[in-house]
């Protein structure tokens, strides 16, 4: 999702990771296909060649993950490469406006709904809970502990709240080491190591249902991320000359394994990592590419882009949407059902994106966010961070 957005004007250089913004419109749509199944029957899709298509949310959450934990990583480090240090407070606020801006409007809508709908029918007591937990960023741990008592059609919204709690990490992280690029290297991978050891140990011990919301088991893309990042000065010289080529390749490991791993224990198993080494080397290969080719100028066709840009809201508006409209035709088509969803949806993403985002975006771009510098010195997602500093 798009939580890390530029703050300032637009720079003059052009848009070297349009690819980026492609592959989380393509990575929203996996995630609305794989929410499909509260719109139309799934009996007999396991059978069909395009069944990935239809269980690929991991996958596309992997991606997501990996690309925002590179954004903001490397946001932070260019603050710290640009200042000499990070105002955490500061970052940590903008960061929870981005997100909170959509979840809670979304929350008050469905408060608004459940008091005017006589559909719904959940309890009253256990809505306010939810609603408390979403937004205190508790939620994916009331879904796992009190699955009964959380309200199903905002299940989704774990993936926010695991997405902050992990952003506030780094963050963290980065203020306490972000002049100390080697160590902070050397700790993140060792984290990696450690969760990916977790994931499944988790996942053999506690379950499947536990693995998938947990935030230490879903970490791991965030911080595949923010390696990236931190790594980048280092190797995108290196690897200059093989981007071309690795991008390709990144691609197609992440078709192969979207038809081979879906919604079970294998995506906290070895393929689950080679789902994050794919994106990785995408990140890595859009970042370091020196010309645009054929496949990044696909990536980068503007549908995509837009879906992309858009991605926040329609992952927070799509499903509790997806739910209300199946409860209110019941004895309609699936393929009725589905075209009426699917326009509310775009309209309340359009609504969103006009009443949410965009006076969210003027607020954050305001000088008062920067005062320090007499330009918009923190890197959009358009721009490098500075090599890291010679003496530690």
């Amino acid at each position: 999702m798009n939580a890390e957005k530029k703050d300032g004007p637009a720079p003059s250089a052009p848009r070297r990771l349009a690819p980026l913004d492609g592959v989380r419109g393509i990575a929203i749509l996996l995630v609305v296909l794989s929410h499909g199944w509260a719109l139309w029957p799934t009996a007999g899709l396991e059978t069909t060649p395009v069944v990935g298509l239809f269980r690929a949310g991991n996958l596309a959450v992997t991606i997501f993950f990996v690309v925002g934990g590179y954004l903001l990583t490397r946001s932070l480090l260019g603050e710290v490469d640009h200042t000499g240090r990070l105002r955490a407070r500061t970052a940590t606020v903008r960061r929870w406006a981005r997100v909170s801006a959509h979840v809670y409007a979304l929350v008050a809508v469905v408060l608004i709904v459940h008091t005017l709908d006589d559909t719904d029918l959940y309890d009253r007591s256990n809505l306010r809970q939810s609603a408390v937990r979403i937004v205190t960023y508790t939620w994916n741990w009331f879904l796992r502990d009190s699955p009964l008592l959380a309200r199903p059609d905002l299940g989704h919204l774990w993936y926010v709240c695991v997405y902050l709690q992990v952003t506030v990490l780094l963050i963290v992280v980065v203020k306490l080491l972000g002049r100390r690029r080697v160590l902070l290297l050397v700790l993140l991978a060792g984290a990696l190591v450690a969760v990916t050891l977790w994931r499944a140990w988790v996942v053999d011990h506690e379950g499947l249902y536990s693995a998938l919301l947990r935030t230490t088991t879903r970490m791991d893309g965030m911080l595949w991320g923010a390696l990236a990042a931190v790594a980048m000065p280092w190797i995108r010289h290196r690897i200059r000359r093989a981007a071309p080529a690795l991008m390709p390749a990144a691609l197609l490991g992440l078709v192969a394994l979207m038809l081979t791993t879906g919604h079970d224990e294998t995506y906290f198993r070895w393929q689950g990592v080679l789902i994050n080494l794919a994106a990785f080397a995408f990140v890595v290969s859009a970042v370091t590419l020196a010309a645009p080719t054929r496949l990044s100028g696909a990536l980068s066709w503007r549908p995509f882009v837009v879906l992309g840009n858009a991605s926040m809201a329609i992952f927070v508006w799509h499903y509790p949407i997806f739910w209300a409209v199946t409860r209110h035709t019941t004895s309609w088509s699936w393929p009725a059902r589905t075209v009426v969803a699917l326009a509310i949806t775009a309209a309340f993403v359009l609504m969103a994106q006009r009443l949410v985002e965009r006076p969210l975006q003027a607020w954050l771009a305001h000088p008062r966010w920067d005062r320090r510098r007499a330009a918009a010195a923190e890197p959009t997602q358009h721009t490098e961070p500075a090599a890291p500093p010679t003496r530690r």
